[in-house]
C-alpha cells in the first residue's frame, strides 16, 4: 500500500487534511506526525514507504512540551 507522511502540529486542521486525503486517495494509507524530529525520525527509518510528504511551512522545529 501506498504511503502519505502528513507533518502538522494543529489536531484539528491535521484531521481536516486526512479526511481529505482518505476521501480522495481510498488506496493510500496516511501517516500523522506533529514535529519535525518526529517526522524526520520517520522518513529516516521509512524513507522507501513514502510515495507524498506533505509538510506544514510554518512546523516548530520540536514538539511543544
Amino acid at each position: 500500500m501506498l504511503k502519505i507522511l502528513l507533518v502538522e502540529d494543529y489536531e484539528e486542521k491535521a484531521k481536516n487534511i486526512k479526511i481529505f486525503l482518505n476521501t480522495e486517495f481510498p488506496f493510500m494509507d496516511v501517516e500523522w506526525r506533529t514535529s519535525y524530529n518526529s517526522a524526520q525520525e520517520e522518513i529516516y527509518d521509512n524513507y522507501e514507504e513514502y510515495a507524498l510528504i506533505l509538510l506544514d511551512i510554518c512546523l516548530l522545529y520540536t514538539s511543544p512540551s
